[in-house]
């Protein structure tokens, strides 16, 4: 009777039968699968734990900015949405905090893409994009890991390489956008809007001593801006070129100075999902740093009452909720910084915690991972979900699109058949998707409003005002 009821068909059920089945001590003795005994490392399967519940703490953190640009209460959006995959994808994402392991993150993962499928292409921005993609060689490798009989952990370190790739490629096309005339532009630049509306913030809280600094006069803000952009540049280029040289603790710590800077904009979720794969570049054992922010009894209490003062105002009603939610972002991104567990030298002996059977540290045992599915369906998926996010990164520059393409506060503009880029001249825009040039004069949407009435907007400067009017 209970297998013949509907709810069995729902992917929380799934999510809910696969938890109950893979749990050991049922006189079983399972030794294969996600529930398997051997072969196991501890500091590895630790590891993992923790990198799901920063994923569902990124994805809660996600959910609070979706409501937050579609300017809905969470009753709006569950009714909107389907209560059912709406309601899933909520609830899988409190369970990775929760009882974070590989049921709980298949589930999120699952209800997250069939969510950010259905929203495509107009709803979905450039965290979206980067979620699907991360999302689809996540799912790679724990399918990976359970139809070989492998450890959870294990499909987790074979995933790695496709989401690194992912990870330097968002990096790679954000700086080469910025490479155009415009973005050094202190007058027309987005950037220099960020730029003064944190320095005003800065200056307003500081007293009289702020109002002296706003008196310096407009030739050194505006030099002070300049220096800025160029700042934001020169990390933007340092961190995929860093990579590429190997040194990962320099790129992780650039990369989150850069998701603090974008947390100030309203792509703070997508910060914080750049933030929460940045383990997936540093060794199991390392990660093991975060454990006091995830896998602890304070920490799983505390994450849920964060989302309880969240979700709880945003019930029923809509005001107020982005600023709450990007003080969340911000108090995460500040928590979850990669310099504990990236900024340790590379002649320290890894952390060696025997496994069940064979004695394997976390290292040798991820490193086994990626030879298992070299030439496999996990590295077909990474190199499919490379290859379009490659194509999505180019699209500005061939005329294809201009949204979601990680080209965030770049002034880039490839629009009207012309380019203001640098190396890419417009007569490679062999598509003619991004020739036809409209002026949005008054819109209901509620992107085009977020970034036109909120970003644009210098009513909200308070000492600065006057200089940003000149």
């Amino acid at each position: 009777q209970v297998l013949q009821a509907r709810w069995l068909h729902t992917p929380l059920a799934g999510h809910i039968l696969l938890h109950l089945a893979r749990r050991p001590g049922d006189g079983l003795g399972l030794t294969s699968g996600w529930g398997g005994r051997m072969g196991r490392c501890e500091s590895c399967d630790e590891a993992f734990r923790i990198f799901t519940c920063l994923w569902g703490q990124a994805q809660l953190v996600r959910l609070c900015a979706l409501l937050c640009r579609n300017h809905l209460t969470l009753l709006e959006w569950l009714s909107s949405t389907g209560g059912s995959r709406a309601s899933t994808m909520l609830l899988s994402c409190l369970m990775c905090v929760i009882v974070p392991d590989e049921a709980t993150i298949a589930a999120a993962v699952c209800s997250s893409m069939a969510s950010t499928w259905v929203a495509m292409p107009g709803d979905v921005d450039g965290g979206g994009v980067y979620e699907l993609l991360v999302h689809a060689n996540i799912l790679a490798g724990l399918a990976w890991s359970l139809f070989t009989g492998k450890p959870a952990c294990e499909g987790w370190a074979a995933c790695g390489p496709g989401v690194r790739c992912l990870f330097a490629l968002v990096f790679s096309f954000a700086a080469f956008a910025r490479l155009n005339r415009d973005f050094h532009d202190v007058r027309r630049s987005s950037s220099s809007v960020l730029a003064l509306r944190a320095l005003d913030t800065f200056c307003a809280r500081l007293g009289r001593p702020g109002r002296a600094v706003t008196r310096l006069g407009d030739r050194l803000l505006l030099l002070w801006l300049r220096l800025v952009l160029l700042a934001v540049e020169l990390a933007g280029l340092a961190v995929p070129f860093c990579l590429w040289r190997g040194q990962t603790a320099v790129a992780l710590a650039l990369a989150w100075v850069c998701s603090l800077a974008l947390a100030s904009t309203t792509a703070f979720d997508f910060a914080c999902l750049l933030a929460a794969t940045m383990p997936f570049w540093v060794p199991p054992q390392r990660i093991l740093a975060l454990r006091w922010m995830t896998l602890t009894s304070t920490a799983r209490l505390g994450t849920l009452a964060v989302a309880i003062c969240l979700f709880g105002p945003a019930l029923l009603q809509r005001s107020g909720m982005q600023h709450r939610t990007r003080m969340a972002a911000l108090a995460w991104l500040l928590a979850a910084s990669p310099i504990p567990y990236a900024a340790v030298a590379e002649g320290v002996e890894p952390l060696v915690i025997p496994s069940a059977a064979a004695g394997i540290c976390a290292s040798e045992l991820a490193q086994q991972a990626l030879a298992a599915s070299r030439g496999g369906f996990v590295q077909q998926v990474a190199l499919l979900t490379v290859i379009v996010a490659t194509l999505n990164g180019i699209s500005p520059y061939i005329g294809l699109k201009t949204q979601a393409t990680w080209s965030l506060l770049s002034n880039l503009h490839v629009e009207g058949g012309q380019s203001n880029h640098w190396i890419v001249p417009a007569w490679w825009q062999i598509f003619s998707y991004t020739k036809e040039v409209v002026t949005v004069t008054k819109s209901n949407v509620p992107l085009l409003q977020e970034q036109h009435t909120i970003e644009g907007g210098v009513s909200r400067l308070r000492l600065l005002k006057g200089f940003a009017e000149r």
